[in-house]
């Protein structure tokens, strides 16, 4: 969403945003496809490390060079192959952990958490260029959270030894619920801060303008 504001700040007009834009879509749909061949033939776990890796990488030598109409597409190009990416493995780790029972409750939290990733990105970075008129804090971080979350998923164990039979898994079905249920009050909580820190009516402009991104 930031991006192609991003790049005019730095000089670039807005067809080379909206182009930029275009590519990451482009080179989504190759990412995608490789990842979920790479998937049946490698660790999962280390496919997503690897992926998050070169997300901080990319973002980190994009932020390190002069932004220009090449670098900006080469950016999109790298950041769409390794975007959607993650979906296939990603699966597939919840098929071989929990098993197909809960396949599609789990990806639908899953994708549920990804668009609230989204929302307070996108919303963040606003706040964050409004109150210091740049966007270097918001890349760092995302710097930071990609080489956390490399670090995090090449430890991970998860996927070794699990089961894949149709409705089994490595856990009962009690933890599931645990699970779905400390993500949904993970979500209640953020929104309760939302409304204490900011207000009720800042916080309905917000679910209004996202209502309205999303749906016209």
């Amino acid at each position: 969403m930031h991006l192609p504001a991003y790049l005019a700040d730095r000089g670039l007009s807005a067809q080379v945003g909206g182009w930029t834009l275009a590519t990451i879509g482009l080179f989504n749909i190759f990412g995608s496809i490789t990842y979920g061949w790479l998937s049946e033939r490698m660790p999962k776990r280390y496919l997503l490390s690897f992926n998050y890796f070169v997300r901080a990488a990319a973002i980190f030598a994009f932020i390190s060079f002069p932004v220009t109409p090449v670098t900006a597409l080469l950016f999109g190009a790298v950041m769409g192959l390794v975007w959607l990416s993650v979906v296939p493995p990603t699966n597939g780790i919840i098929t071989v952990m929990f098993g197909t029972r809960w396949l599609g409750t789990l990806a639908g939290f899953a994708f549920l958490s990804h668009q609230i990733g989204g929302f307070l990105g996108a919303w963040l970075g606003g706040v964050v260029f409004e109150h210091s008129g740049s966007y270097e804090p918001v890349w760092w971080l995302a710097i930071l959270l990609g080489i956390l979350s490399g670090l995090i998923k090449h430890a991970d164990r998860g996927e070794a030894g699990g089961a894949t039979r149709p409705g089994a898994g490595l856990v009962s079905d009690t933890p599931i619920v645990l699970f779905v249920g400390a993500g949904a009050l993970a979500i209640l909580s953020a929104t309760a801060w939302l409304w204490a820190h900011y207000g009720a009516t800042l916080f309905f402009e917000i679910m209004r303008a996202g209502f309205a991104a999303c749906f016209g």
